[in-house]
């Protein structure tokens, strides 16, 4: 669902060691974008620092998964949060979209707000997936529970303020979260006046928020813009029942969680012949399809690029992933116009953006597309993180990202 754009604004001659970071997101903002819809103020800092030619997501490429893949480095199966919504066997209980019936660290490594506090380094955080939870009993210095009707302007305004601390607990890292392209994106898709006209808007804000850091004396600053994916057409017509692909008869031996583009089963009853014979039938269903719709993957055989480690316990035994346009609903009265999810080996359509520009970062350079879990490298590097399990050395992008060495 979301595309990351990496913006760092250089607003004195010199950095140092003090200089804060930025990183926003931009729910959905898919790279084409870009040269689609011309956003004046993103097209400045994508020309005046690091620009990719798009920032691939991990799989399955969702809202949450990504969004917590970009502040660990790690791959959704690997970091834990594998869906916006899903099953874990161990706990029996059900993760949707950071809420849970049950008190349970669903994240498995840390993210970077984490890593930087326990350096005694304050961040600072207006919404993310999963920063108003503790890890290792550490949070940020300073958050906010989600609130979806907060306007955009009012969490810019509130950087604005963490940025003017003057004292030592003046936040290093900022993160903020920006849902309003991914929204309207999902509603009215591509060409629509109701999107350029929400990019158009998001983009005046953004500008806002610059020319207040340039003009409210606050001092250098290094800005990440990103995006967690792009977006695809599906539409009524693409979609399928659920209904018509999952026989009865396993709802009863299995938890099944439909999640648009993907749908998870779980065996319930310890029974591997039963999931056995549940993935035959399945997978023969597809295979006489004529044309494939959907890939059927078991336990065991999941693409090694997923990452997957298949003693975890929400792992699925079972995924159908869906090839676009096709997606898997419940209610066809409920289809949206386009979403994600997809596998990006199908489309270039997923990937979001990355930009990068500030004192810290290289000028005028276009880079070719790398994967989202870069993201984190840089970040690390950046702010000098050191001694974690998940903590990255330097990669061949950071070196071409970054102007200073660390």
């Amino acid at each position: 669902m979301k595309f990351f754009i990496i913006i760092f604004c250089c607003l004195a001659l010199h950095a140092n060691a003090q200089t804060p970071t930025i990183l926003i997101s931009i729910d959905g903002f898919a790279a084409h974008y870009l040269n689609e819809y011309k956003p004046k103020h993103l097209l400045s800092l994508a020309n005046k620092g690091v620009v990719t030619e798009g920032l691939i997501p991990s799989y399955p490429t969702k809202t949450f998964p990504n969004h917590l893949t970009l502040v660990t480095g790690k791959a959704p199966f690997e970091h834990g949060i594998v869906l916006n919504r899903f099953y874990d066997k161990e706990i029996d209980d059900i993760y949707a979209y950071g809420s849970s019936k049950k008190n349970h660290q669903w994240l498995k490594y840390p993210p970077i707000w984490t890593l930087l506090e326990q350096q005694n380094i304050p961040t600072a955080i207006y919404f993310w997936p999963e920063s108003d939870k503790s890890f290792q009993h550490v949070l940020p210095s300073y958050y906010k529970k989600y609130d979806g009707s907060v306007s955009n302007e009012t969490r810019f305004k509130q950087l604005i303020q963490w940025l003017k601390i003057s004292d030592e607990t003046k936040p290093q890292l900022l993160i903020s979260y920006f849902s309003t392209i991914d929204s309207i994106g999902h509603k009215y898709g591509r060409n629509s006046p109701e999107l350029a006209d929400a990019i158009t808007k998001l983009d005046q804000q953004l500008g806002d928020f610059l020319s207040e850091i340039s003009t409210g004396k606050i001092g250098p600053v290094n800005l990440v813009i990103v995006s967690d994916h792009g977006m695809v057409k599906t539409g009524k017509e693409n979609a399928l029942l659920k209904s018509t692909i999952i026989p009865s008869w396993m709802d009863n031996s299995f938890k099944i969680i439909q999640d648009g583009t993907q749908i998870f089963i779980y065996d319930i009853n310890g029974d591997q012949r039963l999931v056995d014979a549940a993935f035959q039938k399945l997978f023969d269903e597809n295979s006489n399809n004529t044309a494939k719709r959907y890939d059927v993957f078991k336990k065991g055989n999941y693409p090694n690029y997923w990452k997957v480690n298949n003693n975890k316990s929400f792992v699925p035994d079972i995924i159908l992933s869906a090839i676009p346009p096709t997606t898997f609903t419940t209610n066809l009265n409920s289809v949206i116009a386009e979403t994600h999810g997809f596998e990006t080996k199908y489309t270039k359509d997923l990937n979001g953006i990355f930009i990068a520009t500030g004192p810290d970062f290289n000028q005028e350079i276009t880079l070719e597309a790398f994967e989202n879990t870069e993201v984190f490298t840089i970040l690390s590097s950046l702010l000098s993180l050191s001694g974690a399990n998940n903590t990255p050395v330097k990669s061949e992008v950071t070196e071409k990202v970054l102007r200073i060495k660390h």
